[in-house]
C-alpha cells in the first residue's frame, strides 16, 4: 500500500468540531465526542490500507466522512 514505511494520518479527539488539515502531505484528522442534546456522537474509524482511505463512521449528530491517507 502507500502507506507501507510511512506515516499514513495522525487522529485525535476533539470535544466540540470535526476537522482535517494535512501538514507535510500527512492528514491531520480531529472527530468529535459530545453529547448533542441528549445524543452522544463520536465516530468509529477504520483505516482501509488497501485503497488508501480513513472511514470514519458517525455515531449521533453528523455525517460520516472519509478521508484519502
Amino acid at each position: 500500500t502507500g502507506c507501507a514505511g510511512r506515516v499514513c494520518f495522525a487522529l485525535s479527539g476533539h470535544i466540540h468540531a470535526d476537522y482535517s488539515i494535512e501538514a507535510d502531505g500527512i492528514p491531520l484528522v480531529a472527530t468529535m465526542h459530545t453529547r448533542s442534546g441528549s445524543t452522544p456522537t463520536f465516530d468509529i474509524c477504520l483505516a482501509d490500507y488497501d485503497a488508501d482511505v480513513l472511514h470514519l463512521v458517525r455515531v449521533g449528530t453528523g455525517e460520516s466522512r472519509s478521508i484519502n491517507i
